[in-house]
C-alpha cells in the first residue's frame, strides 16, 4: 500500500499553504480571490520547488484547522492566502 500524505513524516515539505479556488469547468480548479473562493484547498510546499495538494475544504476555517495539525506535525510554518500573501499570526513566531 502506498503512504498517504498524511502518513508521511513532512520531510519533502517546507511549509504548508492555504488557498481559495474556483471550479472552472471540465473538471478543472484554479487558485483565486478569496471572495471568488468555492472552496479552500491545502496544500504542501515541496522543499525542491512548486505546490502539492493535499485536501480540500468547504471553508477557510476548516483547512486552516488542517494545515495548523499538518504545520505542528510536519514542525514547518502556515501560509493562508486570505487577501493577499501573509503569515499566519499563530505561527510568526517560526521566522526569524
Amino acid at each position: 500500500m502506498t503512504e498517504s500524505v498524511y502518513d508521511c513524516d513532512g520531510d519533502n515539505y517546507g511549509a504548508v499553504e492555504i488557498h481559495p479556488v474556483r471550479d472552472i469547468g471540465h473538471l478543472a480548479c484554479e487558485i483565486c480571490d478569496p471572495d471568488d473562493a468555492d472552496y479552500w484547498s491545502v496544500y504542501g510546499r515541496a522543499k525542491a520547488g512548486g505546490l502539492m495538494w493535499l485536501d480540500d475544504f468547504d471553508t477557510f476555517e476548516l483547512a486552516m484547522r488542517e494545515g495548523r495539525r499538518l504545520s505542528e506535525r510536519w514542525a514547518v510554518p502556515i501560509y493562508e492566502y486570505t487577501g493577499g500573501p501573509r503569515l499566519s499570526p499563530t505561527l510568526e513566531t517560526r521566522f526569524v
